[in-house]
């Protein structure tokens, strides 16, 4: 009784939902890799197309463990250097804060003491766009246009029956970024200046120019804001690497031997006989 009432208590096993020779998948593998989203819906397309990939790499894993591959010394090494990769990109994550907070003082800051860096070398551009179904579409939206509409409104009214870009601002861009049937006109339009239609592919094009900006001109603070932030917290968190390292290399006895590079195959014979 005793025997059967630990035996009841013992943990079922986990269903299995895939097997290939040996390697099981099972559910609780699969709550484990859903457990991030909160998904509880272990029958979606989603969960039998892993099911399927997972089964795939079991079939050519095992396929070359056949072969022996794993005993092979460069990919042990191989294996050993990923796995060191891992451990330390986790230990990172938990010790660096990889999202510091940048405050608009420090951004402000940066831009005024790094004007140099934000120099343009080429004009660019920004313009506003709508790819339309046909001639006609595009006369008619032009109207609207001029009429005080949004290119904004108009792409959420038309998108996609008439309007087939959904995204109808170019940001700042070099000419060769610029679609390639609209790049002649853009260098020659004024600003505020509406243009088309161009007919190209069987679609008709509007553009608007917003802004031309000459080159040797300096970029403002709000075209760069998300440059500036990206280079400050990078340099954030080379600053907590760092830091973080020299404190651990406190911790550890470390030694090297720059010296022993200088020796040879027949000075380590020699070493090892004497």
């Amino acid at each position: 009784m005793i025997f059967l009432g630990a035996c009841s208590h013992q943990k079922a096993e986990s269903p299995v939902i895939a097997q290939v020779g040996a390697a099981r998948l099972t559910l609780d593998d699969l709550k484990a890799i859903e457990a991030d989203s909160g998904s509880t819906d272990y029958l979606n397309d989603q969960i039998r197309s892993y099911v399927y990939r997972w089964v795939d790499r079991q079939v050519l894993y095992q396929a070359a463990l056949d072969k022996k591959l794993d005993l092979r010394p460069d990919i042990r090494r191989e294996l050993d250097r990923l796995r060191q990769d891992l451990i330390i990109q986790y230990f990172l994550d938990q010790n660096i804060d990889d999202h510091p907070q940048i405050t608009e003082e420090e951004i402000q800051q940066y831009y005024v003491q790094h004007r140099d860096d934000f120099v343009r070398d080429f004009p660019e551009y920004r313009y506003f766009y709508l790819i339309c179904k046909d001639r006609s579409t595009a006369n008619r939206l032009k109207r609207q246009l001029r009429k005080g509409k949004s290119f904004a409104e108009i792409v959420k009214e038309n998108y996609p029956e008439k309007v087939f870009n959904q995204f109808w601002d170019s940001g700042t861009v070099q000419i060769d970024q610029v679609l390639p049937p609209l790049q002649r006109m853009v260098r020659t339009l004024k600003p505020g200046s509406l243009y088309g239609p161009v007919l190209s592919n069987n679609a008709a094009i509007l553009v608007q120019l917003v802004e031309r900006y000459d080159s040797h001109t300096v970029r403002s603070l709000e075209q760069v804001r998300s440059e500036i932030e990206q280079r400050l917290k990078e340099s954030r968190y080379r600053e907590q690497y760092q830091k973080l390292l020299v404190s651990l290399k406190n911790r550890y006895k470390i030694n090297y031997f720059f010296d022993r590079l200088q020796t040879g195959p027949k000075d380590t014979a020699d070493q090892a006989g004497s």
